[in-house]
């Protein structure tokens, strides 16, 4: 019963670690988009983000599709 306890605590850990760095990405995603609209340069965003500057291309390409 010990065990069956711990891995259903364990899974919970494990869902809201996975849940908390999902929520951090998308923040750091909406941070670049914020920046971007601004007119911030892709290397600027990425060092302020720790998105990688590819990353921060892709968001703006669709940005521009989405006008």
């Amino acid at each position: 019963m010990k065990l069956k306890a711990f891995d259903e605590i364990n899974t919970l850990r494990t869902a809201e670690r996975k849940g908390m760095e999902k929520g951090m990405e998308k923040e750091k995603i909406t941070i670049a988009e914020r920046s971007i609209l601004q007119g911030l340069d892709n290397k600027t965003i990425a060092r302020s983000t720790g998105l990688d500057e590819e990353h921060v291309e892709r968001l703006r390409k669709n940005g521009k599709n989405k006008l």
